[in-house]
């Protein structure tokens, strides 16, 4: 998409970040030249307090193709900890169900707040 960063500067991306409703996974590579370690530790210093962290052995900024089985730990243990948020809501019409905080996706990316 030739417009892509122009949609993407619209709005407050710190805002939208650090009111985020819905659980954050932040994950870099290890050897990543495009994130760097200090870029890293400013996002964990305002992220939201639940924010999942995760920094990926032996990767660069593409932790997919480098380190395909880590990825697969990380989103297997990402999905265990949705699925025990899940189970403390009241169900799936509960304001924090996962269904509603998928829902805050679309907000998040949209930049709403």
């Amino acid at each position: 998409d030739p417009n892509l960063w122009a949609r993407l500067l619209w709005h407050d991306k710190w805002h939208a970040f650090t009111h985020a409703r819905c659980p954050l996974a932040i994950v870099r590579g290890e050897t990543s030249r495009l994130v760097t370690a200090e870029q890293f530790q400013i996002v964990q210093a305002h992220a939201p307090a639940d924010t999942m962290f995760e920094l990926i052995a032996g990767a660069g900024h593409h932790v997919m193709l480098d380190q395909p089985l880590a990825v697969v730990d990380l989103i297997d243990r990402l999905a265990t900890r949705l699925r025990a948020i899940e189970r403390k809501d009241d169900g799936p019409n509960s304001p924090d169900s996962l269904e509603a905080k998928a829902r805050c996706v679309g907000d998040c990316q949209g930049g709403a707040g």
